[in-house]
């Protein structure tokens, strides 16, 4: 997790503005009281500075983990959950890793839930005394703040809970491909 410094307000101005001209926006994960934009929100210029900002911060994690692949966005939207509103348990195929940034987070708006990917995990667990350590959890919860972005393994199961606020949850998802070539 890192946090950018960013004009959230233009950011969520402009997230409102695509849901006025959009407001169908499209069924991916999304559920109940949910929007999902179009997905290709990086090619406007309106979201440059945050693309600036995801592809510095992808790059030092590259660099970190020795990937000597180029990557790029290969995609990325707008979430708003109103109240009622979440994501049901979902991957994203096809990308390497995945983001959120946080552009509006009230306070019970819903958490951010990863599940262990193994499928055995939950088999045969055995009883523990105490708090765990971070090894032993087969789900994790987030929840983000204003300005913060998570990029995560884009083949962990994720799901954002339901939004028990009155205001809207607003981020702003992606998804980073490897070039191959």
């Amino acid at each position: 997790m890192d946090r950018f410094s960013l004009d959230d307000d233009k950011l969520l101005n402009s997230i409102i503005e695509l849901k006025e001209k959009n407001p169908n926006g499209m069924s991916r994960s999304n559920a109940g009281n949910s929007y999902h934009s179009i997905d290709n929100i990086h090619t406007s210029p309106n979201f440059k500075n945050l693309c600036d900002c995801i592809i510095k911060f992808t790059q030092e994690i590259c660099e970190e983990q020795k990937i000597k692949n180029m990557f790029y966005i290969g995609n990325m939207w707008a979430n708003i959950n109103s109240r009622g509103g979440f994501n049901d348990v979902h991957t994203h195929g096809n990308a390497f890793l995945s983001g959120v940034y946080y552009v509006k987070v009230p306070e019970n708006s819903g958490n951010l839930r990863f599940t262990d990917p193994r499928p055995q995990s939950n088999l045969i667990v055995p009883q523990r005394g105490g708090e765990t350590d971070m090894d032993h959890w087969n789900q994790i919860e987030f929840n983000g703040e204003r300005g913060q972005v998570l990029i995560f393994p884009a083949y962990v199961p994720h799901q954002v809970l339901i939004n028990h606020s009155e205001d809207m949850r607003i981020s702003i998802s992606f998804n980073i491909a490897l070039d191959w070539s």
